[in-house]
């Protein structure tokens, strides 16, 4: 094996540990669902998103706390949460 080709492995391992570690850096930012009761929820920065709803049906209401915190500053439904 020549030079060149130790350099260029070398450099293509470099690479590849670059990649993998920007995918580890973002790859947290992804949402986990929560539950509180029949809500199954996500969280991001300040704000919530119900996802899911797993309760038996008929009239739900949407709840004033999601894990335990009174008022989320910005609080939205996924719309295939409901049905028509």
């Amino acid at each position: 094996m020549g030079k060149r080709f130790r350099v260029h492995m070398k450099s293509t391992i470099l690479v590849l540990l670059l990649l993998l570690g920007a995918f580890l850096i973002v790859a947290p930012g992804a949402a986990v669902a929560d539950q509180d009761g029949d809500y199954i929820y996500t969280t991001s920065g300040s704000g919530a998103t119900i996802t899911g709803y797993a309760g038996a049906g008929g009239a739900v209401t949407i709840p004033s706390t999601l894990g335990g915190i009174r008022q989320w500053p910005s609080m939205t439904l996924r719309s295939s949460t409901t049905t028509p």
